[in-house]
């Protein structure tokens, strides 16, 4: 008999005669499952419709567990059941059930339902004229449904786990037979009976040995039939029963390239080493990092009384840690070009390049006029990488942890007319003004050389302040990669790109797998994809966003 397939329709063929009922389920012209049982005494006086559509319910009961929720043909020689009218309640209650599996109905001549036929009529009687339940008893289930050897055509597809084909592989198996003759002593024949027939199998402390030739056909099938389980509890389950050299290796491999596992499962773990960053940045305006923020809701959402602070560009210099910040009236690239060139480049010096990240609002005009304009070096983070502007992404914690501080609860808490703007000049006098714990400075100190409140003088020690960086940025970056697992990306492997984990509930963790064309040297990749319509796309990514598929 073959497995079930659940991507292919279930053929049902089905009978009744006076006494019995018959079944046969079907994919693809092979048998799948039997189905044969006597009718109760009271069954017996069933007109002939009720006890044709009694042998569709009762096979549809007892394979419920395979048949449930899948697309299903059922043939039957009586004709009446493909028809919708129906005279008893017996008969419209058992189409109800039927509704519930929704299958097919089509009718085949009697001559040609053949095999269901003999299931109605089979002789399941004992020597004592008893009826003998093929359900509790395995013995008499496998000699009524039992194929020969010579029936079976056994392929590299056949059910992996069928004593004959393990029969026949642990036979082809040199490497194997030769282990079984040098070591007696660790292995041993045992003997599996399944019916009439009786295979003689190697096993080791009681497990059967697989060949080689089904040791990924065996592991596929349990990881694919159980649900895909971790590699630990399908090494675990596969080693109940069977032994192989190596199994732990072989679930690892075949889990590693599994595609439903990397697309819908999170990962496990992290790989690849993070590169330190070369050299810490301390030459005052030499960088600027900008990003967009908003908009955030302040109060009781639930009950209506919140107020909601608008989108805002940030800018930061990461050498002295001078912030600035600009409400915007929304978040389109000709406002936010606007807000950074009034806001910092027309009071500041200019910067040789600007860090930002990929939206949408940092192309088109700012894009075109930090280009035209002014000269400078875009240059843009990875996607989902916030580590990579990670100066600019602290200071908006700093600032909405500030806000959160005012205890602003709602719209009664600030005024009408331009309620943030107060609020906002506070923050960036605040963030500032205050001691930033790697520079062991205030920005203020760092940009004027004297303090904001009082007319002290400072004289910024900037090697000092380089080696302070670096030898954080070397401490955080040993911490990071004391959780990774080490693996070297490399041309032509096949990664997966994890998902922004902020995804719907139902929604693949990864998307994939990509293959790399490049592997650059500050812990980044180029990856490229095929789209729909067959174009190629090429993307960068950081390796904190990619685990490995199958290598």
């Amino acid at each position: 008999m073959a497995y079930p397939d659940f991507n292919e329709p279930f053929i049902i063929h089905t009978d009744a005669s006076h006494y019995q009922l018959g079944a046969v389920i079907s994919q693809n012209d092979k048998p799948i499952a039997f189905y044969s049982r006597k009718l109760k005494p009271e069954q017996t006086r069933y007109t002939t419709t009720e006890r044709e559509l009694l042998s569709i319910v009762e096979t549809l009961k007892e394979f419920r567990n395979i048949l449930l929720g899948h697309s299903i043909v059922v043939y039957t020689d009586h004709k009446n059941l493909t028809c919708k009218t129906f005279n008893t309640e017996r008969v419209m209650r058992w189409r109800l059930i039927l509704e519930e599996y929704g299958p097919e109905l089509r009718y085949i001549k009697g001559e040609d339902n053949t095999v269901a036929d003999a299931l109605s009529r089979l002789n399941i009687h004992g020597n004592n004229g008893e009826p003998k339940s093929l359900h509790k008893d395995p013995e008499a289930m496998a000699e009524a449904f039992a194929f020969d050897d010579d029936d079976i055509e056994i392929t590299k597809d056949t059910f992996p786990m069928s004593y004959a084909v393990i029969l026949q592989e642990q036979n082809k198996d040199e490497v194997l037979k030769k282990r079984v003759r040098d070591n007696p002593t660790s292995y041993e024949t045992k003997t599996f009976k399944v019916g009439r027939h009786e295979y003689n199998l190697y096993t080791w402390n009681d497990r059967i040995v697989i060949p080689t030739t089904l040791q990924e056909p065996l592991t596929t099938w349990y990881h694919e039939r159980l649900m895909h389980p971790g590699e630990t509890r399908t090494e675990l389950t596969i080693a109940q029963h069977f032994y192989w050299k190596g199994m732990r290796n072989t679930v690892k491999r075949l889990c590693a390239r599994c595609l439903p596992c990397k697309l819908n499962k999170p990962a496990t773990g992290k790989h690849g080493y993070i590169p330190p960053k070369k050299e810490a940045e301390v030459e005052p305006w030499k960088t600027l990092c900008i990003d967009l923020i908003g908009t955030y809701k302040f109060g009781n959402v639930k009950k209506g009384t919140y107020i909601e602070l608008p989108y805002c560009l940030t800018m930061i210099d990461p050498a002295t840690g001078w912030f600035e910040i600009a409400p915007l009236q929304n978040r389109e690239s000709y406002t936010v070009a606007s807000a950074l060139e009034q806001t910092w480049l027309s009071r500041y010096p200019w910067p040789q390049e600007v860090v930002l990240d990929r939206g949408s609002e940092f192309m088109d005009y700012v894009k075109e006029m930090l280009k035209t304009d002014y000269g400078l070096k875009r240059k843009p983070i990875t996607s989902r990488n916030p580590q990579a502007n990670s100066m600019v992404e602290r200071a908006h914690k700093t600032m909405h942890n500030l806000i959160r501080a005012q205890t602003v609860r709602g719209s009664h808490d600030l005024p009408e007319h331009d309620p943030f703007g107060g609020i906002l000049t506070a923050v960036r006098f605040g963030m500032n003004s205050t001691v930033h714990t790697t520079n062991r400075a205030t920005p203020t100190q760092l940009v004027f050389g004297r303090d904001a409140m009082h007319n002290t003088p400072f004289v910024a020690d900037w090697q000092y302040i380089k080696e302070r960086k670096q030898r954080i940025i070397h401490q955080n970056n040993k911490r990071e990669n004391a959780t990774r697992i080490p693996h070297t990306y490399r041309v032509n492997d096949k990664v997966m790109v994890r998902l922004q984990p902020n995804r719907k509930h139902g929604a693949p963790y990864s998307s994939g797998p990509y293959t790399i064309d490049r592997v650059n040297d500050n812990g980044t990749v180029e990856l490229h994809r095929i789209t729909q319509r067959g174009g190629v796309v090429s993307q960068t990514w950081n390796i904190r966003n990619l685990e490995p598929y199958g290598n």
